[in-house]
């Protein structure tokens, strides 16, 4: 693995992991590139390395197709990388992330521009595209890389409507509901294999908000919901779920935001910046990420375990 160390302008968030996807295709297979490494330094004495640092770490993958989506599981043992085939078809691929070694696949009909999330319990894997959105188990035992995981596996499916596009998928903290969002609502549904769905919207944009761009889930239920173009992030909270509170700190509009398993919310801009926010909806911390790899513009991220955040391009 190749490192890399890259001054920022100051300290922020928790360090944590950053990757990069490549489309580039090549005469055999195209390339993925995982830059695993310290995105921003917090000033902890026992890092490894000092506050104001960014440090990379890069894997590259041979691939039989470009990916289209990535996820890591909730202890990072594995990733899971989608592959667009012919029509609605996907085809997915698990991986141990520390040997590179594929552990298994999976066809699904979910369709195009895909979105993928690991439940917390690394057992359940969620895809959503075009099409559809599906529910797979995904225990180790069964995973084998030289055929395909049975149906028996698949738990339910949620057909989309014909105009239907998946705009971010995720696991509600406890991971006993998937959330998504389809244009400018956000649906739900229990991850139990026998669970009802009424297709109603749990929660929708009030007319006049601007155009949904994304979505996380908070520890207590919470939604932490961002805008297209807006540089501000609104909580909506309780039953039915309402508007409680509105994040403002960013310089740029808001292109992402995650709770961390310790239940803080942080949140990237078009800058990009890393916000983390505190408990009383202040900005904890702030990192501009002045220096880059290249051809990397981050338009997602996932907090990881230890003082990690898996950016994505």
């Amino acid at each position: 693995m190749a490192e890399r160390r890259t001054p920022i302008s100051r300290a922020a968030p928790p360090r944590r992991a950053a990757l990069r996807r490549s489309g580039a295709l090549g005469l055999v297979a195209s390339v993925l590139t995982l830059a695993l490494g310290l995105a921003l330094g917090t000033g902890d004495p026992g890092a490894a390395a000092p506050a104001g640092s960014l440090v990379v770490r890069e894997t590259t993958l041979q691939m039989p197709r470009a990916p289209a989506a990535v996820a890591i599981n909730a202890d990072e043992s594995m990733f899971a990388v989608a592959e667009a085939g012919s029509g609605d078809g996907l085809t997915v691929r698990i991986y141990d992330r520390r040997s590179k070694s594929l552990l298994g696949k999976l066809a699904s009909l979910a369709g195009p521009e895909p979105r993928l999330a690991f439940g917390p319990g690394g057992d359940l894997l969620v895809l959503g595209g075009g099409a559809g959105v599906e529910l797979w188990e995904v225990p180790i035992e069964p995973l084998n890389p030289e055929s395909e995981l049975g149906k028996e596996h698949l738990r339910w499916r949620v057909e989309l409507p014909d105009d239907g596009k998946i705009k971010q998928i995720a696991f509600a903290p406890t991971g006993d509901r998937v959330v998504w969002a389809v244009g400018d609502s956000i649906f739900r549904r229990s991850v139990a294999r026998n669970s009802p769905f009424e297709g109603r919207s749990a929660w929708q944009v009030e007319e006049g908000q601007g155009g949904l761009a994304g979505f996380a889930v908070g520890p207590t239920r919470v939604l932490a919901v961002h805008y297209g173009g807006s540089k501000a992030i609104d909580l909506i909270g309780g039953e039915p779920p309402d508007k409680t509170g509105e994040l403002a700190g960013h310089r740029f509009p808001v292109v992402a935001a995650k709770f961390s398993r310790g239940g803080a919310l942080v949140s990237l801009d078009s800058g990009p910046t890393l916000i983390r926010w505190s408990a009383d909806r202040q900005a904890e911390t702030v990192g501009f990420l002045g220096v880059k790899p290249e051809v990397f513009s981050p338009t997602d991220l996932m907090p990881m375990a230890g003082p990690y955040i898996l950016l994505t391009s």
